[in-house]
């Protein structure tokens, strides 16, 4: 099944589609004007809210054809303006978000989440709105594709992954699970890290911000609206951030695989472990990034300095698997370039338009930053966040990222 999958999927993911900026540059200029408006006003922006919308319009765009225009809504208030977080969701993300919830939980209970929705399937009213949005859509596609097979009309290049799921079968739920697998997949993957990017960005010594503005500005320009694959390819600097940052907070924590035959696992020490078929083996993909065993005594720190210095050779290109944000071998991610690519697009943009990023926590709801005995705490991180990360299916920051933007400097569009 996941061959059959994975089959369907993987040609659409072409070099050609991945590095046609024109999605992201139409999307990223409504939200960089979002920004500009009510960071002008004096006012914080929920910048994880803006990340969401904006990757949640350019994937449906991306793969239905059409987006769910997001961006649209109004936008969050701080909590110190409006007392509370308003809800401005449209129907179709509010549903999303719901239903992965929904299903997180369900992960976490294991085969037990049944007995939680005993009365009734908590996805079911999120998934009915969600279908009612796709399904036509789909229906659409079909009846599209069917008018041509009568009409013999020439095969048209398929621009839309949807369009390469009709071509490729006519099973409406196949399709329409596709499209969200792939939904959830390049959306809220993408949304954390172009969330975490600017969390470090606003959180960190300032001549990281200063410095990667600066390639920015050398290698795109100040006013170049459409950054291209070879000038994103050129920013070494931009990509070691990246690189920091989905490890110290890679967009999915953990994951889970299942055996598929019974096998014997050996340590360096010789320890030998038995792994009968059909166990679930689960990891923490956050925990391996931040082993100090693995990366050196500073593996807690904030430092795009490690990819580009000899910390990289010793450690990273010495055993590239304690590095697996998009995961390793035959099943990494598909959408990898994708994402990579959509976040490097959006900071270039932001960095174009705004000189400077500080981090506003008197915006925030009561209860959502980290409580005060995270600063005498031993555990990993958490003396150093300012923000309180969490995690459902992918990784998120409770109460958002509240931050004020400036524009200024040698740049601005």
């Amino acid at each position: 099944m996941w061959k059959f999958h994975r089959n369907m999927t993987r040609p659409y993911f072409s070099r050609e589609r991945i590095t046609d900026f024109e999605i992201f540059k139409r999307h990223s200029d409504h939200a960089i004007d979002l920004i500009k408006r009510r960071c002008s006003s004096g006012e914080a922006i929920e910048f994880q809210d803006v990340a969401g919308r904006l990757t949640m319009d350019s994937a449906t765009e991306f793969l239905f054809g059409r987006s769910v225009n997001s961006l649209s809504s109004p936008l969050p208030r701080p909590c110190a303006a409006a007392g509370h977080v308003t809800d401005t969701e449209n129907a179709f993300v509010k549903a999303f978000n719901a239903a992965l919830v929904a299903v997180g939980y369900r992960l976490y209970a294991g085969g037990h989440w049944r007995l939680f929705e005993f009365m009734g399937d908590k996805t079911r009213p999120h998934m009915k709105i969600i279908r009612g949005y796709l399904d036509p859509i789909v229906d659409e596609a079909l009846r599209k594709k069917k008018q041509k097979v009568a009409e013999k009309a020439d095969e048209e290049e398929k621009s839309t992954l949807l369009e390469h799921l009709v071509a490729s079968t006519e099973d409406r739920t196949v399709i329409r699970d596709e499209l969200l697998n792939i939904l959830l997949a390049g959306r809220d993957t993408t949304a954390h890290l172009i969330t975490a990017i600017f969390y470090f960005l606003a959180t960190q010594d300032k001549s990281i911000f200063k410095r990667l503005r600066q390639g920015v500005l050398d290698v795109v320009g100040p006013t170049n609206p459409m950054p291209t694959f070879e000038q994103v390819k050129e920013l070494r600097y931009l990509r070691a951030v990246i690189n920091e940052t989905l490890r110290l907070m890679p967009s999915v924590p953990a994951n889970i695989r299942q055996a598929n035959q019974s096998s014997v696992w050996v340590t360096e020490d010789g320890t030998r472990y038995y792994i009968p078929k059909g166990v679930n083996a689960t990891w923490s993909t956050i925990g391996l990034h931040r082993r100090k065993d693995l990366w050196g005594p500073d593996a807690l720190v904030f430092d795009p300095d490690r990819w580009l210095d000899e910390r990289n050779k010793k450690y990273y290109l010495a055993n590239p698997f304690i590095y697996l944000p998009f995961h390793g071998g035959p099943r990494t991610c598909l959408g990898q370039q994708f994402a990579l690519n959509e976040a490097s697009f959006f900071v270039i943009r932001l960095l174009q338009a705004f000189g400077d990023i500080q981090f506003s926590p008197e915006s925030y709801p009561p209860g959502s930053l980290p409580p005060e005995d995270w600063k005498k705490s031993d555990k990993a991180r958490k003396p150093f966040e300012k923000v309180h990360p969490k995690t459902h299916l992918t990784m998120y920051i409770k109460g958002g990222l509240w931050v004020q933007m400036h524009e200024g400097g040698s740049g601005g569009i």
